[in-house]
């Protein structure tokens, strides 16, 4: 059932439960539980039901008397996840984060890419065989993952770029739109307890964030350059409850310092964009991220480029259930890492270094540092490329990002 129409329904005190009983009664001809007794599977599938009032109670009402398998989705995530309180114990979250590139190959008919190894689990990802496996993969088809990759450049991975009669030229006003400013608008009360906050200093912090994807940014520099757009005056909790009202609508994902350094934190996080796109479209700003594109830009937009390709990955790597993602700030003689995965007792820390021409020494010093440390309990170390692949050192192996990006 949709309920991207929900106002034509208010006339129903508890429309959830009305037409799952209008359900059974016309189409089933029979209850659900009588087919659930039966053996027989019963799913309810349950679109943008956040648009209705009072739906987790709703839904528990069914929970307790259905025996059903209840999917909800939807394009709010505080929403959803503000209201499934009614469903303590009952519910389990899954984001699902924008396309990748083996989902962006089959949409649009680019050749086949199989998936590569579905069936392990991020415990396998410990394995340096793993990795491994991953670039012997990743050359194996690697015209077609290129080519994902430059579709996944030019216009992101929201499923609306991608649908057969989209148009580039409109994408960013939609994208703008339907993504950004429909968060804020519909969701604003949803996050920090229902607290009114000022959407011109989440849409502005939004493009500050933008501007610094990937990077760490403190929170009062973001203030600062709020404040100079939008005039003095704008509070420090306020630039933060805006940062945590994105990072709760999954428009952003913060990356925090590796846990081992101290309680106390002197460094901020790495915010990381859901899609570069998303960001193009905000800041009406063109930022190539594919290998064709960047091979004769200038140094600078390169470097750009780097950034964006960090804040691609940390937030799909944060996307990943069960995974643990930070990163590691310069400590004394130690290097800065840019991500580090934590997987049970062992640990990963991943480079970026997206860049043209041949690798230089100082670019495996952090991970090789990282590595070195007993501590830390890190076996191994990726190195993400534009285009390198394989073993470079005893310790490290290097990836293209567009191989990272096709791991589901």
């Amino acid at each position: 059932m949709e309920f991207d129409d929900a106002p034509s329904l208010g006339s129903y005190t508890q429309p959830v439960v009305t037409l799952v009983r209008w359900f059974e009664e016309n189409v089933l001809k029979g209850s659900l539980n009588a087919f659930a007794n039966r053996n027989e599977p019963v799913y309810l599938f349950f679109d943008e039901v956040q648009n209705l009032k009072d739906w987790a109670v709703q839904l528990k009402t069914l929970v307790d008397h259905r025996k059903a398998k209840i999917v909800v989705t939807g394009s709010s995530a505080l929403r959803i996840g503000g209201g499934s309180g009614s469903l303590v114990g009952r519910v389990s979250m899954l984001e699902l984060g924008p396309f990748r590139l083996n989902e962006i190959a089959g949409v649009r008919g680019l050749g086949d890419l199989p998936a590569f190894e579905p069936d392990t689990t991020v415990e396998d990802w410990t394995g340096r065989d793993f990795w491994l496996d991953l670039a012997a993969y990743a050359q194996q088809h690697k015209r077609v993952l290129r080519k994902a990759f430059d579709v996944f450049s030019e216009v992101g991975g929201y499923p609306v770029g991608h649908k057969p009669q989209a148009k580039r030229s409109e994408l960013g006003t939609q994208i703008a739109n339907d993504v950004v400013k429909r968060t804020v608008r519909q969701d604003l009360r949803a996050g920090q307890g229902g607290k009114r906050q000022r959407s011109e200093i989440i849409e502005e912090t939004y493009r500050q964030i933008c501007r610094y994807a990937g990077q760490e940014i403190t929170p009062n520099r973001i203030r600062q350059e709020v404040e100079n757009v939008l005039g003095l005056g704008v509070p420090q909790n306020a630039v933060r409850n805006a940062i945590r009202f994105l990072a709760d609508a999954l428009l952003v994902h913060e990356i925090f310092p590796m846990e081992a350094l101290a309680k106390r934190q002197s460094h901020s996080p790495k915010l990381c964009l859901c899609d570069h796109f998303v960001r193009e479209a905000w800041l009406q700003e063109k930022l190539p991220v594919s290998l064709s594109e960047l091979a004769n830009a200038r140094e600078e937009i390169c470097t750009a480029a780097g950034h964006l390709i960090e804040s691609d990955i940390g937030y799909y790597l944060k996307g990943i259930p069960g995974l643990n993602v930070s990163w590691f700030p310069k400590r004394g003689e130690e290097p800065e890492v840019d991500f580090v995965l934590t997987i049970g007792l062992k640990r990963i820390p991943i480079e970026v270094k997206y860049r043209r021409g041949q690798l230089k020494p100082e670019h495996l010093r952090g991970i090789q540092s990282f590595c070195s440390q007993a501590k830390y309990n890190a076996p191994f170390g990726l190195l993400i490329t534009q285009d390198i692949s394989g073993a470079i050192a005893d310790n490290i192996i290097a990836l293209p990002a567009y191989a990272l990006l096709s791991v589901r």
